[in-house]
């Protein structure tokens, strides 16, 4: 197919020593954009494109990808989005309905996928299906 792939697994993930958390995941997403910067990789594949895939947990960080590229809209020629939630607060309302009441007082963490999504001018496609464990399609 005459193309590159580049997959990261997050830290905590895949055997990665670390734990996952907000902030060490938006860290994790930051670092790539920093090596496809350096590397030279978008100007190898200028006339096929760079894309980016994001299933489920990585839908929402390759959102703060497309936030910290605000400046630089066509980073990337498109976006994947693979059975993502919409934000933490939706994907609590869903699994943990019996605290959506009081959630704002112990939810710390974001992941407001929906509003960078719709702030976003880059081409996204958005696949999604029933048979996630967690995310509802």
């Amino acid at each position: 197919m005459d193309c590159d792939v580049l997959a990261i697994a997050y830290r905590g993930y895949s055997g990665n020593d670390g734990k996952p958390s907000e902030k060490g995941l938006k860290s994790d997403v930051e670092a790539l954009i920093q090596y496809i910067q350096s590397s030279g990789l978008k100007e190898k594949h200028a006339s096929a494109g760079v894309f980016l895939i994001g299933r489920s947990l990585g839908g929402a960080v390759a959102g703060h990808a497309l936030h910290k590229l605000a400046d630089k809209p066509y980073f990337f020629d498109g976006v994947v989005f693979e059975n993502t939630f919409t934000s933490i607060s939706s994907m609590v309302d869903h699994i943990f309905y019996f605290v959506s009441f009081f959630k704002w007082l112990i939810l710390d963490i974001d992941w407001d996928t929906l509003s960078v999504v719709s702030e976003a001018s880059v081409p996204m496609l958005f696949v999604s299906g029933d048979e996630d464990e967690i995310v509802p399609h």
